[in-house]
């Protein structure tokens, strides 16, 4: 059985890493306020016509994304040809790279 777990660094995070860890921290709590909202996911979906991608809904000052160049309404529909349709599996690609990747 081949052991899975990691070391936990006594080391300060990069930056690189503790931006992964920001990114990640604001969707999991993006998609606690649209699904824990007042208005319940089936009345919003009932009302917006589904497409493809992830609304980008707001953008930190000099993050990684607004580096790159995102901004407040931009669709993201995919991170190197990993296609994304939900905040779940944004949060899956982006946690498959390592902090830096470009």
């Amino acid at each position: 059985m081949r052991n899975l777990g990691r070391t936990i660094s006594k080391r300060p995070a990069s930056d690189a890493a503790k931006r992964k860890l920001w990114v990640v921290i604001s969707l999991v709590l993006l998609a606690s306020l649209v699904l824990g909202g007042t208005a319940s996911a089936s009345s919003v979906s009932e009302r917006i016509k589904p497409q493809p991608g992830v609304l980008i809904v707001a953008v930190g000052e000099e993050t990684p994304a607004s580096e790159a160049g995102l901004a407040r309404g931009d669709i993201l529909l995919a991170i190197d040809g990993d296609m994304v349709n939900t905040a779940a599996e944004l949060q899956h690609v982006i946690l498959m790279r390592d902090p830096g990747d470009t």
